[in-house]
Parts: C-alpha cells; sequence; structure tokens
C-alpha cells in the first residue's frame, strides 16, 4: 500500500516549510522531521534491503537546476552526487571479492 494512503500516526501532522517542502511534526516527542513517519512501512529499512535503485527509510533523491540529481540521507543530514544504491552495491561487490 502506498504511503499517502495510510494515515500518519497518533500524533503526528504534516506541516510545510516556506520553500513548500513537506517535514512532519511529531507533538507527542515535540520534535520535527523531513522523513514521513510511514516510511518504515513502506520502504527498505537498510540498503540490504533495497531492489534496484530503490532507497531506504530516511533517504531521498533530489533534483537542481544546476546540479542536477543528487541524494539526501535525513538521517545524517548529508548530501552525495552519487546514487548511494549503487555506491553501497559496489562496496558488497568488493567485499565479497576479498
Amino acid at each position: 500500500m502506498p504511503r499517502k494512503e495510510l494515515p500518519l500516526p497518533e500524533g503526528w501532522e504534516e506541516a510545510r516549510d516556506f520553500d513548500g517542502k513537506v517535514y512532519y511534526i511529531d507533538h507527542i516527542n515535540h520534535t520535527t522531521s523531513w522523513i514521513d513517519p510511514r516510511d518504515r512501512y513502506t520502504k527498505p529499512l537498510t540498503f540490504a534491503d533495497c531492489i534496484g535503485d530503490e532507497l531506504p527509510v530516511g533517504w531521498e533523491e533530489a533534483y537542481d537546476p544546476h546540479i542536477g540529481a543528487f541524494y539526501v540521507d535525513h538521517n545524517t543530514s548529508k548530501l552525495s552526487k552519487i546514487q548511494p544504491t549503487s555506491r553501497m552495491r559496489r562496496s558488497i561487490e568488493c567485499l565479497s571479492d576479498m
């Protein structure tokens, strides 16, 4: 089931920042997050669980007209120009060749 069809967990609210980007408010724990809390039910939890170019919970593909596609890891607040699933797959292949 697509995550948008799932209700937000109790105590959560969807909101938008000044640029219109969606974020989530957890009223129970008094926190905010860029990560949709429903992702833990609809996305892989780790790169090992990903199929193809799928991204795990906390990761997002974004686009900038000047630099093109890039990837955001909301878990660590880091950015990457390299598609993280293919980077992880190469790392796993290198380890299995040892």
